[in-house]
C-alpha cells in the first residue's frame, strides 16, 4: 500500500510540474502585508494532516480579482486541485480599507494625480467609479461630522454666554 501511494505521489508531482499556470501576474500591489501572509499560511494549511504532500511549491495563481487596490488572488494547489481567493488586503477590517485610505489622502488633488501615481508605482489603478463612490461616502461623512460639531460649539456657546450672564442679548439678537 505504501508502494503505490509512493508512486501515486509521484505521479502527482510529475503532473503538477508540466501544468503552467496559465495566469501571469504583472505590476505591484497594495499589500497588507500581515493579514496576506495569514491568509497565505491558510491555504497552505488546506492539506494539515500531510496526506497529499501539497507544499508551496505546488500553489498555482490563476486569476486576479480587483477591487479598485485590493486584489484577491485566485490560487489553487496543482496537487490536490484545493482552490481559494486571498486578498492582498482584509475585506472584513474595521480599519479603513485601502480604497477609501486612497481616496482621503488623494482627494484635495483629484483622481487623475491617482491615476499618474499608480501608473508610476506599477500598479493597476482604482476606477473612477470606485472613487466617486468612496469620495460621495467620505463627503456625506465629512458633512454629518461637521454638523455634530458645530452643534456642539452652538451649545457650548450657549452654557458659556449663560455662565457669563450674556443670555439676554443671544435672546434678542443683538448685544447690549
Amino acid at each position: 500500500m505504501v508502494f503505490l501511494w509512493r508512486i501515486f505521489r509521484k505521479l502527482c508531482e510529475e503532473v503538477s510540474n508540466k501544468e503552467e499556470s496559465t495566469y501571469s501576474l504583472t505590476g505591484r500591489r497594495v499589500v497588507e502585508l500581515g493579514y496576506f501572509l495569514d491568509a497565505l499560511k491558510d491555504f497552505l494549511h488546506h492539506d494539515d494532516k500531510g496526506r497529499l504532500g501539497c507544499t508551496f511549491h505546488n500553489v498555482q495563481v490563476c486569476g486576479e480579482i480587483r477591487k479598485g487596490l485590493n486584489s484577491g488572488l485566485k490560487l489553487k494547489c496543482a496537487m490536490c486541485n484545493f482552490e481559494k481567493t486571498v486578498w492582498t488586503n482584509d475585506t472584513k477590517s474595521e480599519i479603513m480599507d485601502v480604497n477609501k485610505a486612497a481616496t482621503i489622502g488623494i482627494m484635495e488633488i483629484g483622481f487623475s494625480n491617482l491615476q499618474d501615481l499608480t501608473a508610476i508605482l506599477n500598479i493597476p489603478p482604482m476606477s473612477n467609479t470606485l472613487f466617486q463612490k468612496e469620495q460621495n461616502i467620505i463627503a456625506d461623512a465629512w458633512a454629518k461630522t461637521a454638523a455634530r460639531e458645530m452643534e456642539l460649539a452652538i451649545e457650548e456657546e450657549k452654557r458659556l454666554a449663560k455662565e457669563r450672564g450674556d443670555v439676554e442679548w443671544m435672546l434678542m439678537g443683538m448685544p447690549s
